[in-house]
């Protein structure tokens, strides 16, 4: 940081109102943008179609969800305002955050830490709304650019101010400057308090940047996610020793059900007794290390589900929202009653009016965007392909379609071969077409695509675990504990 004109004052708990930062109307408008686009979030999370992949526990709680709730609108009108939504957090966060930068000489701790939770309310919701986007943010690779600049340097502020807000000095005097922190900013001794805070949060903010920008370029995840599947292997291992059980338990199986005969022919009962003892006890045997790596993994399978469920996320976001806004309330009706404010930051005024009504915008762009979506004719512009090439080829084998039809219902005989063999040449030439141009039957592109795909290959304990009521009850059990822990920890005070 650069050095300060005069010389900071550290000791002082009174100071100036500035509604610039801390008004009524700046931090109703960051509050209720943040918490709509979190419900237009949660709305897209709920209209997912069913045949969009899914992990198991958003796959058990979109089932419940579409029981009990009508999908609001189709899932192609909110994605654009999600994408917009996230958009305006991310450029509302960054600006609020720069203002306590920009100020560092002047700005009170009391403000910048309102600074400080407004922007974690941005960057928040932003990590909620593209984790729900999938990556679907655009083609346009200078969008991608900027939008990965200002994520940056979101996440990054945000970062740099856990350092300040964690600070032993940092709101012993609501008055104080700011800068009297960052002069003593570098050095172990002065994060005594909240260590433990502090590293929590440095790993979490550092986890969802690293996933949010992933999103945006796939490439940069590849090194890392490549490193983590060695930690993988004694997994992968133990799944191989399951199946290898599994097998040799069908074969021990197998063996009982024979019959058991002499050399003469005749049944012996003493071998028959002997063989079922034997296959029975390799039998118990193999089910007790099925059992014990069953029991093993049930953990470890149930933590996997839940941190890769989308429903954790947004929830996590949902505490983390109403962590800080009874933050931002308790803080500033803290500082009202003692009188620590010359001035009001409650008037309504220019500077309070603006950005509420400046809400009124994206209303009027979601409001746009859905009565775009109901139009009578979009279903068939949705089902129409956007290459007119393409869409060329297609409409000229559409055409012909009819009389390779006309030739099939013929009864075959000899004279009907030769449009036996054109039909056939027909067919080829339609797949090699619709392959080239890339439309071609959506269930048989699945199918193929599933079976090729080393991912769809689930191992027999995983498979087995996800098929399993006991698996699916404890997973939904333990989701709504971890649920219940984070909506608990944002009343107590934490916030992860």
């Amino acid at each position: 940081m650069s050095t300060c004109p005069a010389e900071p004052i550290c000791d002082t708990d009174t100071f100036k109102a500035d509604p610039d930062i801390a008004g009524i109307g700046v931090i109703l408008a960051f509050l209720i943008s943040a918490w709509s686009s979190l419900l237009i979030v949660t709305a897209d999370y709920i209209s997912t179609p069913e045949g969009e992949p899914l992990v198991l526990l958003d796959a058990i709680f979109s089932g419940y969800i579409r029981k009990l709730i009508e999908k609001p609108w189709p899932l192609e009108s909110i994605r654009p305002v999600v994408q917009m939504m996230s958009d305006q957090q991310l450029v509302t966060g960054t600006a609020i955050l720069s203002v306590g930068y920009i100020q560092h000489c002047t700005i009170t701790q009391y403000h910048f830490f309102i600074v400080y939770l407004l922007g974690f309310i941005s960057c928040q919701v932003y990590d909620a709304s593209l984790n729900t986007l999938h990556g679907r943010i655009g083609k346009r690779p200078i969008m991608k650019l900027w939008r990965a600049i200002l994520m940056t340097a979101l996440f990054g502020m945000v970062i740099l101010n856990t350092f300040v807000t964690d600070h032993d000095d940092f709101l012993y005097y609501y008055g104080a400057s700011t800068q009297c922190v960052w002069n003593k900013f570098i050095g172990v001794g002065h994060y005594r308090s909240y260590t433990l805070d502090l590293f929590l949060s440095l790993a979490l903010l550092s986890w969802e940047y690293f996933e949010c920008i992933a999103l945006i370029y796939p490439r940069i995840s590849k090194p890392v996610r490549r490193a983590l599947n060695i930690f993988r292997l004694w997994l992968f291992c133990c799944q191989g020793l399951y199946s290898r059980i599994e097998r040799l338990r069908s074969n021990v199986e197998r063996e009982l059900a024979k019959p058991c005969h002499t050399r003469t022919g005749t049944r012996s009962p003493t071998t028959s007794i002997a063989k079922l003892c034997l296959g029975t006890s390799i039998n118990l045997g193999l089910s007790l290390i099925q059992l014990f790596l069953w029991t093993l993994f049930l953990p470890i399978f149930t933590i996997s589900e839940i941190l890769k469920s989308n429903i954790l996320n947004i929830w996590r976001v949902y505490s983390a929202l109403l962590w800080a806004t009874m933050i931002i309330a308790e803080t500033k009706q803290e500082v009202n009653s003692d009188d620590l404010i010359d001035g009001s930051e409650s008037d309504w005024g220019f500077g309070q009016l603006l950005p509420l009504f400046l809400l009124i915008l994206p209303v009027m762009a979601i409001v746009e965007l859905f009565q775009g979506t109901q139009g009578p004719g979009d279903e068939e512009a949705k089902n129409t392909i956007a290459c007119p090439k393409c869409q060329h080829q297609i409409s000229l084998l559409s055409n012909d379609t009819s009389r390779y039809e006309e030739a099939a219902r013929v009864p075959s005989g000899p004279t009907n071969n030769t449009e036996s063999t054109e039909s056939k040449d027909f067919q080829l030439n339609r797949q090699d077409t619709e392959a080239r141009v890339g439309f071609s039957d959506s269930s048989t592109a699945d199918t193929e695509s599933k079976t090729n795909d080393p991912a769809h290959v689930k191992l027999n304990l995983q498979e087995r675990m996800h098929e399993s009521a006991y698996f699916r009850v404890f997973l939904v059990l333990c989701a709504l504990a971890a649920f219940g822990g984070s909506t608990y920890g944002a009343i107590m005070g934490y916030a992860y």
